[in-house]
C-alpha cells in the first residue's frame, strides 16, 4: 500500500481525492485513514467516501471534528456515507459503519460542532446523521 501512497503524490491536488478513492477503497484499512488525515488539504466528497469504507471509529471522527476544516467536513461526510441509499453504490456495497461508538456522545458532539460551523452543508449533514444514527453507528 505504501507504494500506492507514493504514486498518489504525483497526482495533482484537484484530482487526488478521486484517484485516492479509486486506488485505495478496496484496501479498507485504517492506514488509509491516517493517510487521508495527513494528506487532505481541502474538502472533497471523495475523502468521505474513502474514509467510510476504511473502518472509521467514533474516536477518529471526534478527533477530525475537533481539528476543523477540512477534516471536520470529511468526518461529517464519512458518517453520512454510512447511510444506505445515500447515493454511492461503491460505498454502499461495503455496508460501512462508524465503529466503537459511545452512543451517548454522538448527539452532543455533533450538535456542538454544528454550533461552531452552521453553514447549510453542515446543517444538511448533521440532519442526515441524526435521522440515521441507528444505521450509522456501531458499538462494536
Amino acid at each position: 500500500m505504501s507504494n500506492i501512497f507514493g504514486k498518489l503524490k504525483l497526482v495533482g491536488e484537484k484530482e487526488l481525492p478521486i484517484a485516492a478513492f479509486t486506488c485505495l477503497h478496496r484496501f479498507r484499512s485504517s492506514n488509509v485513514l491516517d493517510w487521508i488525515e495527513s494528506t487532505s488539504m481541502s474538502f472533497n466528497d471523495n475523502w468521505g467516501r474513502l474514509a467510510a469504507v476504511c473502518f472509521p471509529t467514533w474516536e477518529r471522527m471526534k478527533t477530525w471534528l475537533n481539528k476543523g476544516r477540512p477534516l471536520s467536513l470529511i468526518a461529517l461526510d464519512t458518517m453520512a456515507n454510512c447511510v444506505k441509499g445515500y447515493g454511492d453504490m461503491y460505498v454502499e456495497q461495503f455496508s460501512p459503519k462508524i465503529l466503537c461508538t459511545d452512543n451517548y456522545e454522538v448527539e452532543p458532539i455533533i450538535n456542538d460542532y454544528y454550533q461552531k460551523d452552521g453553514v447549510p452543508r453542515v446543517k444538511m449533514k448533521v440532519a442526515r446523521i441524526m435521522e440515521n444514527k441507528q444505521e450509522i453507528f456501531d458499538k462494536g
